[in-house]
């Protein structure tokens, strides 16, 4: 596999003189080994660490329920860990000495802002490598890459699978030979590629902004049900039509929200952005009926748009993003700047592929969709209700 690393250096010397600095017994620094889940962790880093540590002198236990490695003496514990379980909550806390995160194009981009960055930022010389495969350029590992042409001290290296001298040379021309151009610069030559299956294909960098109007002629709310992952989003739109995705919010905890926290969300981000109109998923009529009373304003399922255009039919999925990635295209809808996470995860939605790798028409499942579900209640439901069915088919296809 082709591999991009990053090295943010934040001080001199090796390796070996940077686990060597002050150690507070009270908080001792961590070495830690990630990738996106703990189950892939444990496949690529627990199980070679452990065989080649276990038994030798300066190893003083090794915990393999916590999958942890304490050495002997001032020397930093050696911790695996998968960043996205749990949103990165364990290495909260944590004085990071060294890490290194593989796949790193897979973990969220929030761990790095809000657990990883302030886990170094109080460890004299602390240092990162960040490995991973370039999936087109809606990741944040393509950020990363371009960041480390800004600082002196950050540090990008690309290379080829034909760099790694343990990998027969047929076996890369057999792929060459064998895959689709675009796959085999991917995954054997380190190139960010356009992302196939890309959904919001008309999404670019310039649809992130932080100059969003401050009066809006409507602003609306999206709600995409759910007992795990529920989602609120906020969209304004201004008087030439525009759409400016304002706010959003979503568990991603992993338990169950309870319906009043939900609705409290709800009920803060209305009062927060004067929300007149909710448009939500059609699976829960009882809590549309009740939203109705606890906000005050109308709130109705994204399948009563198309009531307004006589003889229309229940809008699609496919019909609701190929709505938003037209907007995107004639330049209607904006996303705040402070949004930058859910401008990822719009880029990097997707459609299903069959076992051949041929896209098909179908959103790939597993995927952290709920905030675009959301949006498309809100937007694709105001554009339906206000737009004829003849518009809709030359706009939308």
């Amino acid at each position: 596999m082709a591999a991009m690393g990053k090295l943010p250096n934040y001080g001199n010397g090796d390796m070996n003189a940077r686990l060597t600095f002050p150690y507070d017994p009270a908080s001792p620094p961590t070495v830690v080994f990630a990738m996106p889940a703990l189950k892939q962790c444990k496949k690529i880093f627990w199980k070679p660490l452990v065989n080649l540590l276990a038994g030798q002198p300066f190893v003083e236990s090794i915990n393999r329920a916590e999958h942890t490695i304490k050495l002997v003496g001032d020397l930093p514990e050696i911790v695996c860990v998968g960043l996205n379980d749990g949103d990165g909550d364990r290495v909260r806390g944590f004085r990071i000495a060294a890490l290194l995160a593989d796949e790193w194009q897979d973990v969220k981009p929030m761990i790095w802002d809000e657990v990883l960055r302030p886990a170094m930022a109080d460890t004299p010389g602390s240092i990162a490598l960040f490995t991973g495969t370039p999936k087109g350029k809606v990741n944040h590992l393509y950020k990363f890459d371009l960041k480390s042409q800004e600082f002196d001290d950050w540090g990008s290296f690309r290379f080829h699978t034909s760099d790694n001298p343990f990998v027969p040379k047929e076996e890369i021309a057999r792929a060459e030979a064998t895959q689709d151009p675009r796959t085999f610069r991917q995954e054997f030559q380190a190139s960010y590629e356009d992302f196939p299956g890309q959904i919001f294909d008309h999404l670019e960098d310039k649809h992130l902004k932080s100059n969003a109007p401050k009066h809006f002629k409507r602003v609306v709310m999206g709600v995409d049900w759910g007992d795990v992952n529920p989602a609120l989003s906020v969209h304004g739109r201004d008087n030439n039509g525009i759409w400016w995705t304002l706010d959003t919010w979503y568990s991603s905890a992993g338990v169950n929200v309870l319906d009043t926290d939900f609705l409290a969300k709800a009920k803060r981000l209305k009062k927060l952005h004067s929300v007149q109109r909710v448009w939500c998923g059609h699976d829960r009529p009882a809590t549309i009926e009740k939203w109705n009373i606890e906000l005050g304003i109308p709130c109705k399922s994204w399948q009563d748009a198309r009531k307004t255009v006589k003889n229309s039919k229940v809008p699609t999925v496919s019909e609701g993003n190929s709505c938003l990635n037209s907007l995107l295209y004639h330049g209607r809808w904006f996303i705040s700047a402070h949004l930058s996470e859910f401008k990822d995860k719009c880029g990097s939605y997707h459609r299903d592929t069959d076992a051949n790798g041929n896209i098909l028409d179908t959103i790939a499942k597993g995927q952290d969709d709920h905030e675009i579900d959301s949006s498309r209640y809100a937007i694709g439901s105001e554009e339906f209700g206000v737009t004829t069915k003849d518009k809709l088919s030359a706009m939308y296809g």
